[in-house]
């Protein structure tokens, strides 16, 4: 057998370092990408989570208007339910725009956090190379929002949404049904 001129094999060679580092850059952008989209998820459940708990919360102010509940009580309850309602929007429109229905409205509304993981995301996708620093920075940043509106969630929860359970339960009213789409620290 012949051997290839030696030019042959270090082109060979060179040609499998190319393709080794394209898979290399594709499995970095897709690592990122799942990241990314893992984020985007949790962004979403909350603002899924708020919606149920702000449903449950009309419904339970529906129910004491029907039944016979003692106008204070009610009251007492309907407000509580309200700050909380305030409270819980605070935060679902910090990471959702509730005015953009068509992708115009973008220039008229500001874009909030799952949004931009969405764009960041999409512009990741949009060709096939490694991801520079400035993905991971701005994910990061990303993150670490998203992470500061699960932290408000969470002393919400502690300091309103417990006791409003409490406070149900002691009136024989179903509490707040919830689960988080998170860990909680």
């Amino acid at each position: 057998l012949r051997r290839p001129p030696r030019s042959t094999l270090d082109r060979a060679s060179a040609a499998s370092d190319v393709y080794k580092r394209q898979i290399a850059d594709l499995q970095a952008q897709f690592e990122l990408a799942l990241r990314i989209r893992e984020q985007t998820t949790i962004a979403n459940e909350i603002v899924l989570m708020i919606r149920d708990l702000e449903a449950q919360m009309t419904g339970i102010e529906e129910r004491l208007r029907q039944d016979d509940f003692e106008p204070e009580v009610a009251g007492r309850i309907g407000a509580a339910a309200d700050g909380l309602i305030t409270e819980l929007v605070v935060v679902k429109d910090a990471i959702y725009q509730p005015l953009m229905v068509v992708s115009r409205d973008r220039l008229a509304f500001p874009i909030r956090l799952n949004n931009r993981l969405s764009g960041l995301l999409n512009k990741l996708q949009s060709g096939n190379v490694r991801p520079n620093d400035s993905y991971y920075k701005v994910f990061d940043e990303l993150v670490a929002e998203l992470a500061e509106l699960q932290t408000q969630i969470d002393v919400i929860f502690e300091n309103r949404i417990l006791p409003f359970n409490d406070l149900l339960e002691s009136l024989s009213l179903p509490p707040l049904r919830y689960q988080f789409p998170y860990s909680r620290r």
